[in-house]
């Protein structure tokens, strides 16, 4: 390990020390990865134990391929870019997209991994599949994935059509 503290492991931790994978603010082209000593080698890291990262906050950090997690992000804003000048083909949602939608059945579950008292709500990514197979993909793992965020939409549709009805049936109800 280098004696400033900071050694390339190559995204292993050695068995001896702990420390924590930190990014080194840059450009895309230019993304260090590095790891920072943070703890002495007799402490261990708790469940309670909290991390910043990037080392500076006001620098952002860029991921150019997928960034998996296991376990919980927290952050202030989830963005994804959404300028029409990085998009093509752009046509305005229709009934037919919105067809299937109220065969989707939200669940209740626990993921296996968790304890059993940890409730979440959502969908089975098969059952999406059958629906709307472009909002599943399948990680490396071979595990099928959801994009809740371009749910969004979806529901933004459904209820603008269901708030026509609503109001068309109002207007007929005062006649």
């Amino acid at each position: 390990m280098a004696t400033d503290g900071i050694a390339n492991y190559g995204a292993k931790s050695p068995d001896t020390h702990q420390n924590i994978k930190q990014f080194l603010p840059g450009s895309p082209s230019q993304a260090t990865w590095v790891y920072k000593k943070l703890i002495s080698d007799t402490q261990t890291l708790s469940s309670g134990t909290q991390v910043q990262t990037p080392a500076n906050s006001n620098v952002p950090v860029y991921i150019n391929n997928n960034l998996y997690v296991n376990g919980n992000v927290y952050a202030n804003a989830f963005i994804v870019p959404s300028d029409k000048k990085i998009k093509d083909n752009i046509v305005a949602m229709s009934e037919t997209d919105i067809a299937n939608f109220e065969n989707l059945e939200p669940k209740t579950f626990n993921y296996k991994t968790q304890d059993a008292s940890e409730k979440h709500y959502g969908f089975i990514a098969q059952e999406v599949e059958q629906i709307y197979p472009q909002l599943v993909k399948e990680n490396p793992s071979g595990i099928k994935t959801l994009n809740y965020m371009e749910m969004v939409p979806l529901l933004v549709l459904k209820i603008n059509k269901m708030q026509q009805e609503i109001d068309e049936l109002k207007k007929s109800a005062n006649r």
